[in-house]
């Protein structure tokens, strides 16, 4: 692994990139969902807060899992 390796590293290549090269993919979505809670601010620090103190690393462990299974399906359903 390079060690500059990283998400800005992803970015400053992008911009040179277009889509019809390389196709929107996982990355982008993730840096234009940053952008836009950056932007929008859709969650009051309160929220964000009260989210941290209820934070269990086992349910997000879980939530993953899921969020893992609905990929696999989402593109086996593509695929097919």
């Amino acid at each position: 692994m390079y060690p500059d390796n990283n998400i800005l590293t992803y970015l400053k290549w992008r911009g040179d990139v277009d889509f019809s090269t390389s196709p929107f993919n996982d990355i982008d979505a993730m840096e234009s969902e940053i952008r836009r809670v950056c932007t929008e601010k859709p969650f009051s620090e309160h929220m964000c807060l009260e989210r941290a103190k209820n934070f269990d690393e086992a349910y997000l462990s879980e939530q993953y899992c899921k969020l893992y299974i609905d990929i696999i399906k989402h593109n086996l359903d593509r695929n097919l």
